[in-house]
């Protein structure tokens, strides 16, 4: 499921890496300017879910605490980065501190739901198994 998931997150983000500024022209003419943060915050989507779906497999498992401790940790990183990003790099520097924050969350949930359940949902685990 991994694969798939990963494949279709791939084919939907090329359109919005490529075609950014139009994409964001659609909601008015002054929004094209934040084309790169717009790609930073999809390719730190696309790093995430390459980590897999952990923080749901911590929940279905029983582990709903374990996988909240993590989005909590999560949290924290992402608003710090954002501060300190948006702080010297202005908008551009606020979507890497999301994209980090976001990556953070997967990379965290999927250590979790590894050491909690055994399980690595991840891409890398998934052409693994191939």
């Amino acid at each position: 499921a991994t694969r798939w998931q990963m494949i279709l997150v791939v084919f939907a983000s090329v359109p919005l890496l490529v075609f950014a500024p139009e994409v964001l022209s659609l909601f008015g003419s002054g929004f094209s300017d934040a084309a790169w943060a717009l790609r930073i915050l999809v390719l730190g989507q696309v790093v995430n879910m390459a980590f897999g779906p952990g923080g749901t497999l911590l929940v279905y498992t029983g582990s709903p605490q374990v996988a909240t401790m993590g989005y909590a940790v999560s949290v924290v990183i992402a608003a710090l980065a954002c501060g300190v990003g948006a702080n010297f790099y202005g908008l551009a520097g606020a979507a890497l501190g999301s994209a980090a924050g976001v990556i953070c969350a997967g990379m965290l949930q999927w250590y979790l739901a590894r050491r909690y359940t055994g399980v690595g949902a991840s891409i890398w685990s998934s052409f693994r198994q191939w």
